[in-house]
């Protein structure tokens, strides 16, 4: 008989374009329900509007009162102390998020939590595993660069000032996957590892 897995929650960690949402997605396709740590984030954005605007003035909101993403995101993107600001704002309500949403689904729910910052944000701690996705640094480069299409010193502002994803490794068991070649590739190293987890698939 083979083992069970005592796996139900798995966090997905890793910097700007090495392959998050791809790696969540094949979770997806073996029945994880995500948790979009960055949709979280849009929406307490919003809810928090009134403390953005009187933090970084109303020129990050739209004509319609609505938090211009865009706007703050080049203000926090070259400045630290902004960044921090903001995190401070809005990383305590996207955590208790996340916590809800997790408390709202089935107790035998398999989850993907796709965060980058999920150790910075302390969700690792609700984690049964994490995962890791890693990517030459060009690689990533090229990949944003492609996708967003911020120019060369906006794009490099942005790996800059990226957190450092500060690995928890005595809290929550992690795996490290390599992503610097093709989305196939990484399909068969995720499966495996499913596999080593004991993890049907």
């Amino acid at each position: 008989m083979g083992r069970v897995s005592l796996i139900r929650i798995i966090g997905v960690a890793g910097r700007i374009c090495s392959g998050k949402s791809e790696l969540t997605s094949i979770l997806r396709d073996c029945g994880f329900r995500e948790i979009d740590v960055d949709a979280v984030g849009h929406a307490v954005l919003q809810d928090e509007v009134q403390v953005v605007a009187e933090a970084f003035g109303d020129d990050v909101l739209t004509g319609e009162g609505m938090v211009d993403r865009r706007a703050l995101g080049r203000r926090v993107f070259t400045d630290r102390t902004a960044l921090e600001r903001l995190e401070a704002i809005v990383h305590p309500p996207m955590v208790a998020r996340v916590r809800s949403e997790i408390d709202s689904l089935p107790g035998d729910a398999r989850i993907v939590i796709n965060a980058a910052l999920l150790f910075h944000m302390g969700l690792h701690t609700v984690c049964d595993h994490a995962i890791v996705v890693r990517a030459w640094a060009p690689v990533r480069f090229l990949r944003a660069w492609r996708r967003d299409r911020h120019g060369i010193r906006s794009t490099i502002a942005r790996f800059r000032q990226q957190r450092s994803l500060s690995l928890s490794a005595e809290q929550v068991d992690i795996s490290i996957v390599g992503n610097s070649v093709t989305r196939g590739v990484l399909r068969r190293r995720v499966r495996g590892l499913l596999r080593e987890l004991y993890i049907d698939c």
